[in-house]
């Protein structure tokens, strides 16, 4: 949440600007006012739509290995448990398939269509069509779900 505000690049170089950058959204001049203000700002965060969409865009950057154009499954798995799990029915399902089915990464892309996908069924995949444009792991996620309920 911290490196969000700060929009630092990278979770273990932040900046002397992105740090005050920081420190300016909180509204904070010290660190135990950063400390005591970050609850009420991860709230904000997660409460407020269009932030927690720029917030979990943001997570697939800052939790992807140097160099690399993708998340790593583990780390997915538990960034959607984190992120998406209190907020999503089926979140701990989909983490759970994620887990088991042998994906080793995840793109950029499928990373924002899980959020995308997340909000368009939230409790349930009865009413999806996989003639859409849906990643090939949610088209999977939901044929697992399926199998499950027959």
């Amino acid at each position: 949440m911290l490196g969000f505000l700060m929009q630092a690049n990278d979770m273990t170089d932040i900046t002397a600007e992105q740090f005050t950058r920081g420190m300016s959204v909180v509204g904070a001049g010290t660190t135990a006012e950063l400390k005591a203000a970050l609850p009420s700002v991860r709230a904000r965060v997660m409460d407020d739509a269009d932030a927690f969409s720029a917030f979990f865009k943001f997570a697939f950057v800052a939790n992807k290995a140097d160099g690399m154009r993708v998340l790593d499954a583990e780390v997915a798995t538990a960034l959607i448990r984190l992120l998406l799990v209190p907020r999503w029915p089926l979140g701990e399902r989909f983490a759970a398939f994620l887990e088991s089915s042998g994906v080793k990464n995840v793109t950029k892309d499928t990373w924002n269509q899980t959020l995308a996908f997340s909000k368009a069924f939230p409790t349930s995949v009865d009413s999806y069509e996989d003639d859409g444009a849906w990643p090939v792991m949610v088209d999977d996620f939901v044929e697992h779900m399926k199998k499950a309920s027959a």
